[in-house]
């Protein structure tokens, strides 16, 4: 045999070997993160000019579908979707009013002072305030004071019905 067979047939084995570690990833993705079948549709979140929107996209398993899987951005029903682009858009207005009534107010978490939040109550429909010490949340935006905290749902009661069904 030839050197140049012998090499030809190293290069087709590596590209099986590719192929086959490809087609693992993908088997190892749809498991954990249950993906819909190659073919089908499931959704993505992301901002444009009018927020947090949901988009419809079919998963053909490429790179773009992995993408979506590894940045945490699949969901299998356009409920679920529109869910959690409600959640960012939220956040997204809650760290706007952070900016408006304390913009350079940063929670120190190695002092035991108390931290202020706003939350939104279901049962009295409004937005209140609420405090914790020790308790950080990724995802909440803090308020250095209780009346720092009061104003931003005042002015959140006043300008929004973000949670209230339409």
């Amino acid at each position: 045999m030839r050197v140049s067979e012998i090499e030809e047939r190293i290069r087709n084995a590596e590209e099986l070997l590719t192929s086959l570690r490809n087609e693992l990833q993908q088997a190892k993705a749809a498991e954990i993160f249950n993906r819909v079948p190659e073919g089908e549709s499931y959704y993505t979140v992301f901002l444009n000019i009018y927020g947090a929107v949901t988009e419809n996209n079919i998963d053909d398993y490429d790179p773009w579908d992995d993408t979506a899987v590894e940045n945490n951005n699949y969901f299998r029903s356009e409920e679920r979707a529109c869910q959690v682009a409600d959640k960012i858009s939220y956040l997204l207005l809650i760290e706007r009013v952070h900016d408006i009534f304390c913009p350079d107010y940063t929670p120190n978490w190695d002092t035991n002072e108390n931290k202020y939040f706003v939350m939104y109550n279901h049962t009295d429909r409004k937005y209140t305030e609420t405090m914790t010490r020790q308790n950080q949340n990724l995802t909440q935006t803090y308020f250095p004071d209780r009346a720092t905290a009061q104003r931003a749902c005042d002015y959140l009661n006043t300008h929004y019905n973000f949670w209230e069904e339409e």
